[in-house]
């Protein structure tokens, strides 16, 4: 099965999941996580946080 990418976002949610009914009883949940990364920058320690909109 190639294309078929795995992947594991460990990271905190930023608000409470919204939970939703769509036609025909489908129901999905949305909810923003953020992940963060740590690098250093000319010896500074800098955090840079990406935020992904997460479909369920």
């Amino acid at each position: 099965m190639s294309g078929i990418n795995k992947v594991f976002l460990i990271g905190h949610l930023g608000k409470d999941p919204d939970l939703r009914k769509l036609d025909n009883n489908v129901t999905n949940v949305l909810c923003p996580l953020a992940t963060s990364e740590f690098m250093n920058r000319n010896g500074v320690r800098v955090e840079q946080t990406d935020w992904h909109n997460i479909v369920m």
